[in-house]
């Protein structure tokens, strides 16, 4: 009867693979409820970060804009604004235009957007002309994807001469995010293989006086 009792049980090494996966599982959803929340907030973080530092640009093109638009000091030419423009896009890949108060194209990057062309629908071209900057993402039919924009109006005085927009690829921030996201992924992997080698110990420490106690508890029987 002790033999049959004794052969029903778990032996230790059962028990440890048992206490094993359940910390192991424990510590896993703990991980993951810790770091998915924190991927979500790494995407936003980027994406303000990314749209404070377009309006910073935006507002620096405006002001070098402000001259040629408004006729002041000399007025300015278009093709140093061209310039000026050009080099910016080349070094951070953005698309930027400029119009003037009624939201028609004076320079722009991208070579299908035509002087005269006419961009007061653009919602938040609209919205600039008004004297107030704008920032954020929508769909684009042109672009065929969403786009981080910002505008921003060219003021001289409290009078409105035009907007620089700068846009950029959404998933922009989506890379930048999944760059960084990968440093949390190297920790997960390296925070779990430390907690499966810490509850492993646990494990062995738990189960070994039970095995010592069903070794002589057999020999007693």
């Amino acid at each position: 009867g002790s033999a049959s009792a004794s052969s029903r049980r778990p032996d230790g090494a059962v028990v440890k693979w048992r206490l094993l996966l359940a910390f192991t599982g424990l510590l896993t959803m703990v991980l993951v409820a810790q770091d998915v929340p924190l991927v979500n907030y790494l995407r936003t973080v980027e994406g303000e970060r990314l749209l404070a530092s377009l309006e910073r640009d935006a507002f620096i093109i405006a002001g070098a804009s402000e001259n040629l638009l408004s006729n002041e000091g000399g007025g300015g030419s278009v093709s140093n604004l061209q310039e000026t423009i050009d080099n910016y896009s080349a070094v951070d890949g953005a698309r930027v235009v400029v119009t003037d108060d009624q939201g028609r194209v004076v320079a722009a990057t991208d070579p299908t957007d035509l002087p005269g062309d006419d961009f007061s629908n653009r919602p938040e071209i609209a919205t600039a002309l008004t004297g107030t900057p704008v920032a954020g993402e929508r769909g684009s039919n042109t672009a065929g994807q969403p786009l981080v924009y910002v505008a921003v109006p060219v003021l001289s005085g409290p009078a409105v001469y035009g907007v620089v927009r700068i846009t950029y690829p959404a998933v922009v921030i989506d890379e930048r995010a999944n760059r960084k996201s990968r440093g949390l992924v190297i920790v997960f992997v390296i925070s779990l293989g430390g907690a499966v080698v810490a509850a492993l110990f646990m494990a062995s420490g738990v189960t070994s006086p039970l095995s010592r106690l069903r070794r002589s508890t057999q020999r007693v029987a």
